[in-house]
């Protein structure tokens, strides 16, 4: 009966070690996964980097989410555009906003998915850009708001989002231009789309020190329960072993 009750007790351990392992490696996954990248957007904005470096190798662009679409930014003529708000008012010059695929997971069902554990779905959020450039020595700034017309998958983890404000600044030759955007996400979803962010963060955190309160439990029970076996095994009275109560 004691080797029994062992061997239950060691597939008990060895269920919620492995659940425990699970929820360790989602919690992980959350965090560093990032689901892929949008290849039209990334290849938009492949060459921003060194551009806004000083590079005039390449040509500068902006991805404009409103309608899909690549800007390139080749003159003053499209860099004015695109900062008076004409060409695109919702847009990016940052490639990091590409990955999870804004054009693809157009809703949450699709981006809030444990299969996009680096992604989560904002559904709406308000953003403030604040502009200001330089042309041929005449300085220009402007502040502009609004909201997103539907929601967004971004990257981020089940703690937060990702790149709530990013910072940008280009020095060419005849324009000086320096962007500072800020999102404020109003609800955010991740893995499913039920619960809002902070919601489900708390139950991850709750369900993970509950798994390692019950492995420690059932640890001290497998260790008492070795004890006592041995215990039973090396009582012998007159060759005749005698059970503990």
């Amino acid at each position: 009966a004691g080797d029994v009750s062992h061997t239950q007790w060691v597939l008990l351990v060895t269920q919620h070690v492995t659940m425990l392992r699970l929820l360790v490696i989602v919690a992980w996954s959350a965090a560093v996964l990032a689901a892929g990248d949008d290849l039209y957007c990334s290849a938009c904005l492949e060459n921003n980097a060194a551009a806004l470096a000083g590079d005039e190798g390449v040509t500068p662009a902006a991805w404009c989410y409103s309608t899909s679409s690549c800007i390139s930014l080749n003159s003053i003529m499209a860099w004015g555009s695109l900062l008076s708000g004409s060409s695109c008012t919702d847009y990016s010059l940052e490639a990091d906003t590409c990955l999870c695929r804004p054009d693809v997971y157009t809703s949450c069902g699709d981006c809030a998915s444990v299969q996009h554990l680096g992604c989560i779905w904002m559904a709406n959020a308000s953003v403030t850009n604040n502009v200001s450039w330089t042309i041929a020595g005449f300085k220009t700034s402007k502040v502009s708001s609004y909201y997103w017309n539907s929601g967004r998958c971004v990257q981020g983890s089940g703690f937060s989002p990702f790149g709530l404000e990013t910072i940008s600044a280009v020095d060419l030759s005849l324009i000086t231009v320096s962007l500072q955007n800020t999102v404020v996400p109003k609800d955010w979803y991740w893995g499913q789309c039920k619960l809002t962010g902070a919601a489900m963060v708390g139950i991850l955190i709750g369900a993970i020190c509950a798994a390692v309160i019950l492995c420690i439990c059932c640890c001290c029970c497998i260790s008492q329960q070795q004890r006592k076996s041995r215990a039973r095994r090396a009582l012998l009275v007159n060759g005749q072993p005698t059970l503990l109560p």
